[in-house]
């Protein structure tokens, strides 16, 4: 044999789907070639009877790879030695460049370059795929299904296919009887035709059927989303801004994004946000929800106004509510998004939000510009002294800041505080439930600060900074807009 490795050992190499499928945790579609344009050619090939009364002609057309020349020297040997013996009157025609390796020519010439498949196939009575290992589908078998051309098929050729097993064959030798047998008896060409014809019906659905559903899946995974912010201020909501600022790159991974933000907000970002990631004004946006030449879209009602409901055009839309920011927007809205992180670790590089921070007015970071030596930082919704403060942590407290957690703009300001003064503990004694306490945990976790809970035993550990934290947090995001997609688009 050419090929040097022995056929017998072939099959052992090869991996199964389930294997491959077992190693990723990923969606995996498999869109099977086939070439529709080609069934205009199967007229030329099709016909009733053999060309010629004194030999049966098999056709090969291939190119040089190595799996190719294998299959060609391994069946041009078997039938070499078939027709040696029984003088049988077949002739294994070689089409492509695959014929400048065969090593003997006495059955089998060749024809070189062809123009098209159809005038190579018009010169035999059967076409042959005899590739007996390999990797991926085989195009020369979907193009003479195509074509609808009588053929004979090895068993991994035939993979990926609805082919009768009585045009199959697991070996060269197995294929080369059968191509005798056929010289000497002379079957119908309908018969062998029949069997191609069910298979290529079979491959032409399959492949238009996971073509759509991966076009699908495209769709649903670039599925546009748009946030309206539009209503969020660059001062008394720069926590909001920021959230979303920091997270948009991971989204943009797999959705293309817009951000609609107020105009002040947009004059002091628009220059700082991410590659694709595009950003205007509610205004300026909704001609688009108007238009009817859009896709259909994903809208994100963030603060639960009910402007993006209003708007016309958007009945084929999915509207969504994001649930941690603003009240119900009304039964039209579906929540979806409330487990998003409200910061990811970006924020303390992206420049986008970093753009936020250096625009606010200087006054409002005078509460802690002026203190010196701050040590803790306690989260409360009533004031709470250093002697109750004591008594709940068991230790002495040095000097200490009070944030009422049920101010908004005080919140706020002492989550971006918390990395630029870095206190050495951050005590929460309010309920852990919500927004509020949400963002200071992540901004604790973000600046690797501890934080413990004084009144509510729901969160007692102290947390520093995890070594993974921007994995953890890319993980937290895609699942959250996967499983919206899914809910929403299917």
């Amino acid at each position: 044999m050419a090929s040097g490795v022995p056929i017998s050992r072939w099959p052992s190499r090869r991996r199964k789907g389930g294997e491959l499928l077992e190693a990723t945790g990923k969606e995996v579609i498999t869109v099977p070639f086939y070439d529709a344009a080609l069934e205009k050619d199967a007229p030329s090939v099709r016909r009733r009877d053999y060309i010629s009364p004194d030999v049966v002609r098999f056709g090969f057309l291939a190119s040089p790879n190595a799996f190719n020349i294998a299959g060609l020297s391994a069946i041009a040997d078997a039938l070499s030695a078939r027709i040696g013996q029984t003088f049988a009157p077949v002739e294994l025609v070689i089409g492509g460049r695959v014929g400048e390796h065969v090593t003997s020519t006495r059955h089998t010439p060749t024809r070189g370059f062809v123009p098209t498949e159809a005038e190579f196939y018009q010169r035999v009575d059967y076409g042959v795929a005899p590739v007996f290992d390999g990797t991926g589908f085989k195009v020369k078998t979907a193009d003479a299904l195509a074509l609808d051309m009588p053929s004979l098929f090895s068993s991994h050729s035939a993979e990926g296919t609805r082919l009768d097993a009585s045009i199959t064959f697991e070996t060269p030798a197995e294929m080369a009887d059968r191509m005798v047998e056929i010289a000497f008896t002379r079957p119908p060409i309908g018969e062998t035709r029949s069997h191609v014809t069910r298979a290529r019906l079979a491959l032409k659905a399959s492949a238009e059927a996971a073509a759509q559903l991966f076009v699908k899946r495209i769709d649903r995974r670039i599925r546009p989303i748009v946030f309206d912010l539009s209503s969020a201020s660059p001062v008394s909501d720069l926590l909001v801004l920021q959230g979303f600022l920091s997270q948009v790159r991971v989204m943009s991974e797999q959705h293309a994004i817009m951000l609609l933000l107020s105009p002040q907000a947009l004059k002091v970002v628009a220059r700082f946000l991410p590659a694709g990631i595009e950003a205007d004004t509610f205004e300026a946006f909704r001609p688009i929800l108007q238009s009817r030449s859009r896709p259909r879209l994903m809208l994100v009602d963030v603060f639960g106004t009910g402007r993006l409901g209003e708007v016309e055009g958007i009945a084929h839309d999915v509207l969504l509510w994001d649930q941690r920011w603003g009240r119900d927007p009304g039964k039209d809205a579906k929540g979806a998004l409330g487990e998003l992180p409200i910061f990811h670790s970006y924020v303390r590089w992206e420049p986008a939000p970093m753009a936020l921070v250096k625009a606010l007015p200087k006054t409002v970071f005078d509460p802690w510009t002026t203190l010196s030596g701050v040590t803790r930082m306690v989260f409360s919704p009533i004031d709470c002294g250093a002697e109750d403060l004591g008594k709940h942590a068991g230790q002495r407290f040095g000097r200490t800041h009070h944030v009422r957690t049920t101010s908004w703009q005080d919140l706020q300001t002492a989550c971006l505080a918390i990395p630029m003064i870095k206190p050495s503990e951050v005590a929460w004694a309010a309920p852990t439930s919500g927004v509020d306490f949400r963002a200071v945990l992540q901004a604790c976790a973000i600046a690797g600060v501890p934080i413990s809970g004084l009144r509510d035993s729901a969160f007692l550990a102290e947390r520093s900074l995890p070594p993974n934290l921007e994995k953890e947090l890319d993980g937290q995001v895609r699942r959250v807009l996967e499983k919206t997609v899914e809910w929403h688009f299917g």
